[in-house]
């Protein structure tokens, strides 16, 4: 072998041979396109630190959403504050049934596994990626780390997915690794193999109660685990072509996550007017409230003190588009009228104050998905 060549193990026979060999001198195995190019593959994955590209791209995701929220000037307070807001989630691949099946979003089955809820949500998930990441590399090689943690996310966004739960977190791909390391313990046997399973399988069950006392999505956990498992074993103990080209694989997947992306990037325009989720939401309340209210009070009864509350926030918030803003007004007004006025005008003021209420109810079934308000 000269000494310029870069030394690779034989897929057959597991002998160190030359990587640009055609065959294998030692036991005649012949070597096709997909093993040459899970070799260029080795060379680029070798370069790859994938625990901190990870972690990396976790917190520049979660500082672009509260720098999108500054300069859009959302509004927050106390510890809100180093949090995204609802619609920066959603413009950055918040996980949403109605966006995935009817939209087509399919992006966001990914993108959704680097996004995170909160600060602490962030600092929770990156620490144990942070711990028994290594712990699956070591194990499985940098190759199969990347598939198997793909994997993982993408199986615990498609199981919420079937059970319409929307939401975002890295736990259901971090819940994978631990699947893939307890499978990994089965496999090897022993005392050593027996004590990392139980180890694993101790982990998950504490995850699992963490999540169900504090209302967490079980389900992308769950999913999450057993795709993790289920490609621990495969890449483990499969066919020794799989094994082979676990490069080729990692590759594939590190291709799904930049192309998710990247149709993240080209929805941003037209998804910017989830920045405006929070002011809809908080326009919807208040015309929820008055509705009830104005429902509970007989015909001719004076202006209620418990509307004053949404009166001020109908006043202080601005529609966002023409529709919503019109029927707005025109609620605002009809309270107005209905505070100031007795008799037939108060009576006139909350007829009209009811056909606007039906407008913005019509206009909120009809635009409210387009803000990630999905009202039936």
């Amino acid at each position: 072998m000269p000494p310029s060549s870069r030394a690779v193990t034989c897929p057959a026979c597991r002998r160190i041979i030359a990587a640009d060999e055609p065959r294998c001198p030692f036991c005649g195995e012949s070597f096709g396109t997909v093993f040459r190019i899970d070799s260029a593959l080795h060379r680029a994955l070798g370069r790859l630190d994938f625990t901190k590209g990870v972690v990396g791209a976790c917190i520049l995701i979660y500082a672009l959403m509260l720098a999108l929220d500054s300069m859009a000037g959302v509004e927050k307070a106390g510890l809100g504050v180093a949090n995204p807001s609802i619609g920066a989630l959603y413009i950055f691949g918040l996980q949403s049934t109605w966006r995935i099946i009817e939209a087509g979003e399919w992006w966001r089955l990914i993108a959704a596994v680097f996004l995170h809820l909160s600060l602490l949500h962030l600092a929770m998930n990156l620490a144990a990626l942070i711990f028994v990441g290594p712990i699956v590399e070591e194990i499985y090689g940098r190759a199969r780390y990347i598939v198997i943690y793909v994997l993982s996310g993408f199986a615990a966004s498609a199981g919420s997915l079937l059970f319409r739960i929307d939401g975002a977190g890295a736990s259901g791909a971090i819940f994978g690794l631990i699947g893939a390391v307890a499978a990994f313990g089965w496999m090897r046997g022993g005392t050593y193999g027996a004590a990392l399973m139980r180890q694993m399988l101790g982990w998950a069950i504490y995850g699992l109660v963490f999540g169900f006392l504090v209302g967490a999505n079980n389900v992308a956990h769950l999913c999450g685990l057993g795709a993790g498992a289920g490609a621990g074993l495969v890449l483990g103990r499969g066919p020794r072509w799989l094994r082979t080209v676990g490069n080729v694989l990692a590759g594939a997947a590190s291709a799904l996550v930049a192309a998710s992306f990247i149709a993240l990037a080209l929805a941003f325009p037209s998804n910017r007017r989830y920045l405006d989720h929070d002011t809809v939401y908080e326009i919807a309340l208040a015309m929820f409230t008055v509705q009830e209210e104005a429902a509970e009070e007989a015909e001719g009864a004076p202006f209620p003190a418990d509307l004053d509350d949404p009166l001020r926030t109908l006043h202080r918030l601005q529609g966002p588009d023409p529709r919503a803003e019109a029927a707005r007004v025109a609620v605002v007004t009809a309270l107005l009228a209905w505070k100031a006025g007795g008799g037939a005008e108060a009576f006139a003021a909350r007829e009209a104050l009811r056909r606007h209420l039906s407008e913005f109810a019509v206009w909120l079934t009809e635009e409210g998905p387009k803000y990630g308000l999905a009202f039936r």
